[in-house]
């Protein structure tokens, strides 16, 4: 059992640092960092996975535990994993969802620059154009 609480319980710390590093990365990126964050995902996504199947194990071994006074502690921390990392999953939609935002706007912000670029850069070979024209 305790096996499976802990590593249970250093895959969740891992969970946890890892929020913290998205949060952190989508809350204060740059134009250019929020890219770079896409790696994380991966890494959390599967972590989530990876606990997800632990607490299905630390369940079934609670559920055939022939110890009364054992099987309540261990349920008692296995609501309290299950629980945390319901909030982990949460959060970390909630993450992806606003940095998918952000790489949206991102990417608007960039097409209208170019486009305003390419704007300018037109009237100015036009005033370039007319000022030879009237220079003869």
């Amino acid at each position: 059992m305790s096996l499976l609480y802990n590593q249970t319980s250093k895959q969740m710390q891992q969970l946890r640092r890892d929020l913290n590093s998205l949060r952190s990365s989508v809350t204060n990126a740059k134009e250019n960092e929020i890219g770079s964050s896409l790696s994380l995902i991966g890494a959390i996504s599967t972590t989530i996975t990876s606990v997800g199947r632990l607490l299905g194990d630390f369940e079934a071994y609670v559920s055939n535990q022939t110890d009364k006074e054992a099987q309540a502690k261990n349920q008692t921390r296995l609501d309290k994993l299950r629980s945390e990392y319901e909030d982990s999953r949460v959060e970390f939609g909630d993450l992806r969802t606003r940095r998918e935002e952000k790489v949206r706007e991102s990417e608007r912000v960039k097409s209208e620059n170019e486009r305003n670029s390419l704007f300018t850069q037109n009237i100015e070979d036009r005033a370039g154009i007319a000022s030879g024209i009237s220079d003869n």
